[in-house]
């Protein structure tokens, strides 16, 4: 017998959108976890250049978004660079080995859950789903910048549906304004192929 509690995580579902309601309630939820979650009382959740030319995966009860997080691209879907490439910082420049010749790559960013969620949302299909997502739009890889618990959690869930997920530490990065006091850590995941064809290390394909 499926009880009510099941019936409600059945109806939680991952999609890519532009309608203006669910980007509205994903703008807002994302503004308030920011402020609470990370203390960053002035943070505004509002679109950026990043929302109007990416592409915004929401995490959706029914028909109401209880979440989500954003895709940028380093050509299509966004602006022509990434939300980590601030004061002349380069993905191309820091991961020439890795991003070497024509190869595509994105970031996900901004990845919120509103807090009466976390505990229903299934992150490992969530994981799933951005990989499938960025495979599917020609990426090669994804990055990923989080603090160094996130990071770890973000590794087991990729390595859980057959992906790679590697810290690159020997990449600094430079602070977005408002985050000052809030180490992070980059990552990236190889989103065209699963672990068992390749190996990624330090940002270097072996």
């Amino acid at each position: 017998m499926i009880n009510c509690l099941e019936i409600k995580l059945m109806q939680l579902s991952f999609e890519l959108t532009s309608h203006p309601l669910l980007l509205k309630n994903y703008y807002r939820i994302r503004e308030s976890c920011f402020r609470k979650d990370l203390g960053l009382v002035e943070f505004n959740g509002g679109e950026d250049i990043f929302d109007r030319n990416g592409l915004t995966l929401v995490i959706k009860d029914g028909h109401h978004c209880v979440g989500g997080l954003r895709l940028t691209g380093n050509k299509e879907h966004g602006p022509g660079f990434l939300p980590v490439e601030q004061d002349g910082f380069s993905l191309k420049a820091a991961c020439h080995e890795l991003l070497a010749g024509d190869v595509n790559y994105c970031q996900w960013s901004r990845l919120v859950i509103a807090p009466e969620y976390r505990n229903k949302v299934d992150l490992v299909m969530l994981v799933d789903k951005m990989i499938g997502i960025a495979g599917s739009l020609g990426y090669s890889y994804a990055f990923f910048v989080s603090g160094k618990t996130q990071a770890r959690f973000y590794k087991r869930y990729h390595n859980k549906v057959g992906y790679s997920y590697d810290v690159l530490d020997d990449i600094q990065l430079p602070v977005e304004p408002g985050f000052e006091g809030l180490p992070h850590v980059i990552a990236v995941s190889r989103v065209d192929q699963p672990m068992a064809y390749e190996n990624v290390s330090s940002g270097q394909v072996a």
